[in-house]
């Protein structure tokens, strides 16, 4: 594709967001733009990797629509010591649209404003397009508000290796992942390394994605394969998927790799951990495995073995490394793979004993290279500036017959809270001087009052991830009123550091366009939050408390004593020293996964402030937490 080609698309872009008159249209024309550009991906791929990386990054890992929404609050100051009245048309332009395409989505204001808006929003577009035009032409601004080329998304390697796991849902195989890695016996030179994926397809992440989904909405009952096909998509078959055959347990593990269509036929059914089992297994077999082994076996590229020039080989029965050695490794999962929870992938045993990404690896997520690359810039707050905004709604809804059931550990996860965080670093709500246990004062309107203050967000509540309209998603407060992402995206959030979203699928993405979701921890680092835990899937009200003195106790012991990162954490943070945190009833498996995703998690915020890094965690997420 021509250099004038990509010019093309990056004015349709702009030219969508001019004509479109809700952020859930603009969705929609994005995802449609994606799809032809696929199979270039897939022609480059093998002679200009960068290109390919390049396109993704642009138009299936930011997300266009956040892209622009980042454009429209990023500060001019910069370019105001250059040339003010350049940067005065700039904020008015960016103002402007900012009413017009996020404050102005309300369907009575929408339809009383379309005909105004299409027409004078294309206008602003020339206006905008002129402008920067001019800002680029001034020394030291050619790349103003353009995408970050290949030599700048390569340093994302800085802290570990980056795998990019790019999505062709449009397509039936998907055969590469990328993965950065800092070669340091080379000058610090951050390579590239292609790995074949050759079992991994479409209609399996499908399987896959649905069977998970199945799980969380059948937790206390069975997982039948007639579920998981009920929850197929109408353009998978029942074939293609092979649901019909259920998933395994873990005394009876029994895959058919079936070389011609790349399927996976997974045998025998008992119980929802035995098919979370089987589903972690594909997860490492399929994914996780290869990439791993690709990255150990180029770590060891210097250790040749004796006269023959060739790599040594690492295997997996390998005894896994002491804690402080184990890496860190972010995953970028676009679209389809997006749903899936591969952290947790691995081979997991009756005794307790694994072989799992996180024997080796702590893991974390970014939902794009260069999300991870504008985190890490971000300055590190001092113990003494922390400000935490901790908020809980035990009963969002009182009233007989609401669908909004309680959460009683809510206000136990708030205790837990104000035991470790000091007074002086805690924000209130309403004028208050405690925390709000009961959820009386927790209200849109006051959260939204503290929030510009906070460095460090908790909110521990029902979670809504809205499919159809992706900005009315938030977070339920008092009488249900909801915290929603068009409310938030209007904040400003001078001191974010860290957001924790104790809630339901604060980091689901929209089922049809995931590349351009618009879920509540993407929000989060929209807003400047660095470092922000999520979840995928429904959580469990009785895992809140354990998730926040982990987090907590973490945090404050490191922010303050700066502790060795492989030092004891205090007791009842679930580390895997202790073993993993006592079982709930309802699955042993998944807390036995709660406990190794937390103690990934605590362990990681110590060992980055171990060696005094400028930057947290990035824009990790802890994903799948009842999983």
């Amino acid at each position: 594709m021509s250099v004038i080609s990509w010019t093309m698309l990056e004015d349709i872009s702009w030219t969508a967001l001019s004509i479109w008159e809700s952020i859930a249209d603009r969705q929609r024309v994005f995802g449609s733009i994606q799809i032809h550009l696929v199979p270039l991906r897939q022609t480059l791929i093998g002679s200009f990797p960068e290109f390919v990386i390049e396109d993704i990054e642009k138009w299936e890992g930011s997300g266009m629509i956040w892209t622009q929404l980042q454009h429209l609050r990023s500060p001019v100051d910069h370019l105001a010591n250059i040339d003010q009245k350049l940067a005065n048309r700039l904020q008015t332009l960016q103002e402007t649209f900012t009413q017009q395409w996020v404050l102005i989505d309300d369907d009575e204001q929408r339809g009383l404003t379309i005909h105004y808006r299409e027409k004078s929003n294309f206008e602003l577009y020339q206006e905008w397009i002129e402008v920067l035009t001019e800002i680029r032409r001034l020394p030291g601004f050619e790349m103003f508000f353009k995408e970050k080329t290949f030599s700048e998304l390569i340093k994302v390697s800085r802290d570990g290796p980056v795998v990019l796991l790019p999505d062709h849902s449009d397509i039936v195989t998907l055969t590469t992942a990328f993965i950065f890695y800092r070669c340091e016996s080379e000058l610090a030179v951050t390579k590239v390394l292609l790995v074949p994926l050759p079992l991994l397809n479409n209609k399996l992440v499908m399987q896959l994605r649905h069977s998970l989904t199945t799980i969380a909405k059948t937790r206390h009952g069975s997982d039948t394969a007639n579920d998981i096909i009920d929850m197929i998509p109408p353009e998978c078959s029942k074939d293609d998927l092979d649901a019909s055959a259920p998933l395994s347990d873990p005394d009876c593990y029994e895959f058919s790799w079936q070389k011609r269509s790349h399927r996976v036929e997974i045998k025998s059914h008992r119980s929802q951990g035995a098919s979370m089992l089987a589903i972690m297994k594909v997860l490492w077999d399929v994914i996780a495995k290869p990439i791993l082994d690709s990255i150990m076996r180029f770590n060891q590229g210097d250790n040749k073995d004796e006269g023959k020039g060739k790599a040594k080989a690492w295997h997996w029965q390998d005894k896994p490394p002491p804690r402080h050695k184990r890496g860190r490794i972010w995953w970028c999962c676009l679209g389809e793979l997006s749903f899936l929870p591969i952290h947790a992938a691995g081979i997991y045993h009756d005794d307790g004993s694994s072989t799992c990404v996180s024997d080796f690896f702590i893991s974390s997520y970014t939902p794009n290279l260069s999300a991870l690359i504008d985190a890490r810039n971000r300055p590190l707050p001092q113990p003494e500036s922390i400000k935490v905004l901790a908020a809980a709604q035990p009963d969002a809804c009182s009233i007989e017959g609401s669908r909004w059931k309680p959460l009683p550990s809510t206000r136990e996860e708030l205790e837990e809270i104000a035991q470790i965080i000091p007074k002086q670093n805690l924000l209130y709500l309403n004028g208050q001087d405690q925390l709000d246990f009961t959820g009386e004062h927790t209200t849109v309107k006051n959260v939204l009052e503290v929030l510009p203050k906070a460095s460090i967000l908790h909110l521990a509540c029902h979670g809504e991830q809205d499919r159809y309209n992706p900005v009315k998603s938030g977070f339920i407060l008092k009488n249900g009123e909801r915290l929603n992402i068009q409310e938030l995206i209007k904040q400003r959030t001078p001191n974010a550091y860290m957001a924790v979203l104790s809630a339901c699928h604060t980091a689901s993405n929209d089922a049809v366009q995931p590349e351009e979701s618009m879920n509540l921890t993407r929000t989060a680092l929209f807003l400047g939050f660095s470092t922000i835990v999520g979840t995928k899937w429904p959580m469990a009200d009785a895992d809140g408390p354990a998730l926040a003195k982990a987090i907590y106790s973490a945090l404050f012991t490191a922010l303050n004593s700066n502790p060795e990162p492989d030092q004891q954490l205090d007791g009842g943070d679930a580390s895997a020293s202790d073993g993993p945190a006592k079982p709930h009833p309802r699955n042993p498996l998944e807390s036995f996964c709660l406990a190794k995703v937390v103690d990934d998690f605590v362990y990681g915020l110590r060992k980055v402030r171990h060696h005094v890094r400028e930057d947290m965690s990035g824009s990790g997420e802890v994903k799948g937490r009842d999983a």
